[in-house]
């Protein structure tokens, strides 16, 4: 542990001369985007606690979702969880913030929400899609790995097709 927050340190310390720099640069230089402006005139909180929105962003996406995305908990029932260990929390961690960041974005949005959906959503999946993946198959285990589970007599539960 002592050995991540002395690398997290050093990470920090490296990123604080181009965030200055970025800093600097959005304050004296760069317009506001537009999504900062319109949303100044709108009533950002009420956005933010209006539970339609997220009703309306998480439909798009169940309904924008590809169909293959539900075998994936098939897999993972075939197959277990326990993969390896090794940067599942780092990967997950990196999903689960882009996902947040993205969801922000969505309930903030000045436009219209169903117009930006249409017009964004996949895109958005196709960039986070990759992350999932890996965070995926990095959670469960290998079939090989299963194999041995039930082998050894640690997976009795999985299908007896897994030992063939």
């Amino acid at each position: 542990m002592r050995r991540y927050a002395r690398e997290l340190r050093s990470l920090a310390a490296g990123l604080v001369l181009p965030l200055i720099v970025l800093v600097y640069f959005k304050w004296t230089l760069a317009p506001p985007g537009d999504l900062v402006t319109l949303a100044a005139k709108q009533s950002l909180w009420a956005k933010i606690a209006d539970p339609g929105r997220y009703l309306t962003i998480a439909g798009e996406l169940a309904r924008r979702t590809p169909f293959h995305v539900c075998m994936l908990p098939i897999y993972a029932l075939c197959v277990g969880w326990g993969g390896r260990t090794t940067g599942v929390a780092q990967a997950a961690l990196a999903f689960l913030l882009l996902s947040a960041a993205y969801l922000a974005a969505y309930v903030a949005t000045p436009y219209d929400l169903s117009w930006h959906l249409y017009t964004s959503v996949d895109r958005l999946l196709v960039q986070i899609w990759p992350l999932f993946v890996l965070v995926f198959f990095l959670a469960v285990r290998t079939p090989e790995e299963a194999r041995r589970a039930v082998e050894s007599g640690e997976g009795e539960r999985f299908d007896a097709s897994i030992r063939s």
